[in-house]
């Protein structure tokens, strides 16, 4: 439970509001008439209690009563619950189609990181046999860059460091 402070933490703002955090998945089923009035409420609003455990849930607590019939006349409403079936719709497309986007982006980025790393293995293993080919001093440069398919450039680059090395 937690109240409102000011910065310092030393004034509360007013007694007349509290914030609770409620885990709802954590709600167990127990019995409805050894239920405190909060554990109403969060099965009420978990909504896993079938249409007799809700009704005698909101004949016990007035109102979680005038909260379950304010439900019921939403849901005759045709209208208004046609908006509220096409929101909770779009809410779901919405999730899933960004579920759908960061499996794919992650597959992407996946193939994309696989295909740059073989593709820079690739190219280690040429600057490798180029380097080794340099070192046995039987191959000219355009040879060895023909062999590893390095430009010539960097077959003059890898035998100037392997020069300076020595």
């Amino acid at each position: 439970m937690y109240g409102l402070y000011d910065e310092a933490g030393a004034h509360r703002l007013t007694e007349d509001l509290e914030i609770h955090f409620l885990e709802l998945p954590k709600v167990t089923r127990t019995d409805i008439r050894q239920m405190r009035t909060l554990d109403k409420w969060m099965a009420f609003i978990g909504n896993k209690l079938s249409n007799e455990e809700m009704e005698e849930i909101a004949m016990s607590e007035a109102a979680i009563n005038m909260a379950w019939d304010r439900i019921e006349t939403f849901m005759r409403d045709a209208g208004r619950r046609r908006k509220y079936e096409q929101r909770e719709k779009y809410e779901h497309d919405y999730v899933s189609d960004m579920n759908g986007s960061r499996r794919e982006g992650l597959a992407e980025g996946l193939a994309e990181g696989l295909a740059e790393g073989r593709a820079e293995g690739r190219a280690e293993s040429a600057r490798s046999t180029a380097s080794a080919l340099i070192g046995l001093g039987k191959l000219s440069i355009e040879q060895i860059a023909a062999a590893t398919q390095l430009s010539i450039e960097e077959v003059e680059r890898l035998a100037d460091m392997k020069m300076t090395s020595l």
